[in-house]
């Protein structure tokens, strides 16, 4: 016998991993949700600024499009939907297939390993490029999601010292 989970909200199938028990669009108007801003789902689509510094990133509106037949949920752009969000640091966190870093980047000077990840100088997260830090897959290739979110958390104390030892030179 197969037992079929619906969403108590809307009714809609849920995939056995189902956050809360809920389809995405249930999820989203729920306070699991909260943490997204009147932004809502969005994309990032490029990072302003230039040689002085970012200044912010540009992004999509997403929504929700129709359930796929074997229950995968996806998003579609909202038409219109581009909007920038200022900022002084952008942290982009990318997936696990090797791609051609210092090209994606638009730095020859980025260093990596025979394997193409990206070569840091061990625990401190930074990479040969004067305050760029890189933690997870693309340091140390395909592995599991507790060593990303570790990595991270190494790699956003040493931004701190950095960022720390900076300040106290400008001072």
């Amino acid at each position: 016998m197969k037992t079929i989970r619906l969403c108590p909200g809307c009714g809609a199938p849920l995939n056995t991993d189902a956050p809360g028990g809920l389809c995405p669009q249930c999820l989203l108007q729920t306070d699991a949700g909260s943490h997204l801003d009147s932004t809502g789902l969005a994309a990032p689509r490029a990072v302003l600024g230039g040689a002085s510094g970012v200044t912010g990133v540009r992004a999509q509106r997403m929504a929700l499009a129709a359930q796929s037949a074997d229950g995968r949920w996806s998003v579609e752009p909202v038409p219109g939907g581009e909007f920038d969000v200022a900022a002084d640091l952008v942290i982009e966190a990318l997936g696990f297939e090797p791609e051609d870093m210092p090209g994606l980047f638009a730095e020859p000077d980025l260093a990596l390993t025979d394997w193409r990840t990206i070569r840091t100088a061990g625990h401190t997260k930074a990479t040969t490029l004067e305050g760029v830090f890189a933690a997870g897959d693309i340091v140390r290739g395909a592995s599991l999601v507790v060593w990303a979110v570790r990595d991270g958390q190494d790699a956003a104390a040493e931004i701190d010292v950095w960022l720390s030892a900076r300040q106290k030179v400008a001072a």
